[in-house]
C-alpha cells in the first residue's frame, strides 16, 4: 500500500491512495484511491467531499468451495466507485446534531451474488454488469433534556442496483432490472434515553418489496413484501462493589409482524431476550 495525504490552506485535504495484492503467486490489478474533502466554513463544521476509487475483488474461500453451492468458476469482481457528500455538524443548547448527505455511483463487472438455486441451496454467480448508485442520509442526535441522556440516529438509502447483463441474449428478462433481494428503499431509526442507571431503547427497521427472481416477476411467490419492525428494550445497570452489572430485557417483532427475510424461510414472531453483562475486577 502507498498512499500520500496533503492538506492545501488549512481547507483542502486531499488522500491518494494505491493498493497491490497478490493471490496464489498471481499479481492482482493495482487499485488506486483519490479522495478530497473542502471545509468552507473556518470552524470545520460543514465539509463538502468527493471520492473515486476502483475495485477489484477476488471470490472469496466461501463463495469458491462452500458446500453444497460454492463455484470455483467465480471470475473476480472489478469496478469504478464515485462518490460525493456533504457533512455538518452543530450544537443547538444542549444537544449535538450531525448530518450526512451522500452520493455514490458503482459500475462493476462480473458482480458476485448469492441466488437460490433449483436444487434447493444457495448458489454464487456472476452478473455481466451491474449499476448500483441512489442516496445515503444519516442524522444523529445527541444531548441532554430535562434530566434524561438522549441519543437518536435515523438513516434512509435508496438503492437502485440495476442487472445490465448482455441483453443481447435472447428471452433475457433481467435485463435493467433490480438485482434479487435489495430493496429499493430502506430504513431505520434508533432511539435511546437513559436517566438514573435506567436505559429504555427502541430500535425500527423499514425495507421497501423485493424480487427474488432475476426478471422481478411479481406473483406472490416471487417477491417479498414490506415489512416494518419493531424492537425494544429495557435495562438496569448497578454498581455493587467493584463490579458494574447490566441486566437487559429486549422484545423483538414488537407487533408479531409475519415476515420472510428469504423466500419460503418464515423469521420468529414476537420473542424475548435476557441478557445479564458484568463487568469489573473480583
Amino acid at each position: 500500500v502507498l498512499g500520500l495525504e496533503k492538506t492545501f490552506w488549512t481547507r483542502f485535504d486531499m488522500n491518494l491512495i494505491f493498493r497491490q495484492e497478490w493471490t496464489n503467486h498471481e499479481r492482482d490489478p493495482i487499485v488506486p484511491f483519490l479522495g478530497f474533502s473542502y471545509f468552507p466554513l473556518q470552524s470545520h463544521d460543514l465539509v463538502l467531499y468527493a471520492n473515486a476509487a476502483k475495485n477489484f475483488r477476488r471470490a472469496s474461500l466461501n463463495e469458491l468451495f462452500w458446500q453444497p453451492g460454492g463455484n470455483p468458476d467465480l471470475l473476480p469482481e472489478e469496478g469504478v466507485l464515485l462518490e460525493a457528500g456533504i457533512k455538518h455538524s452543530t450544537g443547538l443548547r444542549s444537544f449535538s446534531i450531525q448530518g450526512d448527505l451522500s452520493f455514490y455511483h458503482t459500475d462493476v463487472n462480473n458482480w458476485i451474488i448469492w441466488i437460490p438455486a433449483y436444487q434447493g441451496f444457495w448458489k454464487p454467480m456472476n452478473i455481466r454488469r451491474v449499476r448500483s448508485q441512489g442516496i445515503e442520509l444519516t442524522l444523529r442526535l445527541d444531548g441532554h433534556f430535562a434530566g434524561f441522556d438522549l441519543f437518536m440516529m435515523g438513516g434512509y438509502a435508496y438503492t437502485p442496483s440495476k442487472n445490465l447483463g448482455d441483453p443481447m441474449v435472447w428471452g433475457d428478462e433481467s435485463h435493467g432490472k433490480q438485482l434479487v433481494y435489495i430493496p429499493l428503499h430502506s430504513g431505520n431509526i434508533l432511539i435511546n434515553v437513559k436517566r438514573n442507571n435506567w436505559s429504555f431503547s427502541w430500535h425500527y427497521n423499514a425495507y421497501s418489496e423485493r424480487f427474488t427472481t432475476t426478471a422481478n416477476n411479481i406473483t406472490h411467490r416471487d417477491r417479498l413484501y414490506p415489512y416494518f419492525m419493531n424492537d425494544i428494550s429495557i435495562g438496569k445497570k448497578i454498581n455493587p462493589g467493584r463490579l458494574q452489572i447490566t441486566a437487559e430485557i429486549k422484545v423483538n417483532n414488537l407487533f408479531d409482524e409475519t415476515y420472510h427475510t428469504v423466500l419460503y424461510r418464515p423469521m420468529p414472531g414476537r420473542h424475548y431476550m435476557l441478557l445479564v453483562t458484568v463487568n469489573g475486577k473480583l
